[in-house]
């Protein structure tokens, strides 16, 4: 292999390397970044706006000795 041949595979793969390096960093900004708008969207919109109130039984127990 002569020196321009190694010189090619070097800047080759680093071209590669720093390509799927971009991908990835994308691909998560892009998962993270609507996160938020999603979660008000669909999960928000469906939950009631003041949680209801558990029913507990009208009358206390009464101890009797």
């Amino acid at each position: 292999m002569e020196a321009a041949d190694i010189i090619g595979v070097v800047i080759g793969g680093s071209t590669i390397a720093l390509l799927l390096l971009v991908i990835v960093l994308f691909q998560s900004v892009y998962i993270v970044l609507p996160r938020k708008e999603l979660y008000e969207k669909y999960v928000l919109k469906d939950a009631p706006a003041e949680p209801e109130e558990v029913e507990q039984d009208a009358e206390e127990p009464v101890l009797v000795q």
